[in-house]
């Protein structure tokens, strides 16, 4: 299959906290942008490629949006084995180019009716599809309410998030069995306007949802992007 590849130029690699590592992309010059939507994640190819290989490439969740002109990325690089992908971004200097290709994804806010409600629950770098989508929220000024489950043990964003949402929660696992219980009490009255939208690794995200389902949450109202 063939796909349009657009050349990406790594502006910086931020180091977060522990292993976790952001990194800032923008389209190299003469480049098309390509377009994507909040919530979309792009496959991502190693850089200094010159033949893009399965080993060398990923699917990441964009964490910007397409107002802010760039792409941003925030990986885990210490969870499970080093990947060589892994291993060759860690490498990487600013100006490095990387290959950007098949940007897609269904986590997106394109079918939520004016005046919905969105709690949106984040696990670790699970955070990054949700930050380009509270962000869209708050530049383009939508007409949705939102609140924030952040689970973690360091948190990306944070102070950016909370400025959008003072009420934001950031919490540790053990305060999970709490934040399903008020996510569950949400919908003690009945909505179709009210969505969980609940991103982070497949195991994460598999719990997570297996609990709120005990707990009486429609799962028609869950909506889930996992990293495999």
């Amino acid at each position: 299959m063939t796909y349009r590849y657009y050349d990406a130029v790594l502006v910086e690699a931020i180091h977060e906290y522990e292993n976790v590592w952001t990194y800032r992309l923008r389209i190299a010059d003469g480049e098309d942008t390509p377009e994507f939507t909040p919530g979309h994640y792009a496959h991502v190819a190693a850089p200094g490629l010159t033949e893009v290989t399965k080993p060398l490439r990923r699917h990441l969740s964009i964490a910007s949006t397409p107002a802010d002109g760039e792409f941003l990325f925030s990986m885990d690089m210490g969870s499970g084995d080093r990947s060589e992908f892994k291993q060759m971004l860690l490498d990487a200097q600013a100006g490095a180019v990387l290959k950007l290709f098949k940007i897609k994804g269904e986590f997106t806010l394109d079918s939520l009716k004016e005046g919905s409600r969105i709690i949106f629950i984040a696990g670790g770098t699970g955070i990054t599809p949700v930050r380009s989508l509270v962000r869209h929220i708050y530049q383009e000024k939508l007409p949705f309410s939102w609140d924030l489950y952040y689970v973690g043990r360091g948190y990306l964003y944070a102070e950016e998030l909370s400025s959008y949402n003072p009420e934001a929660h950031f919490i540790s696992r053990e305060g999970v069995p709490q934040m399903i219980e008020a996510c569950a009490a949400e919908f003690s009255t009945p909505s179709e306007n009210l969505f969980i939208y609940l991103s982070g690794s497949h195991s994460f995200v598999d719990s997570i949802t297996r609990e709120l389902l005990q707990k009486g949450v429609p799962a028609e109202a869950i909506r889930t992007e996992d990293f495999k």
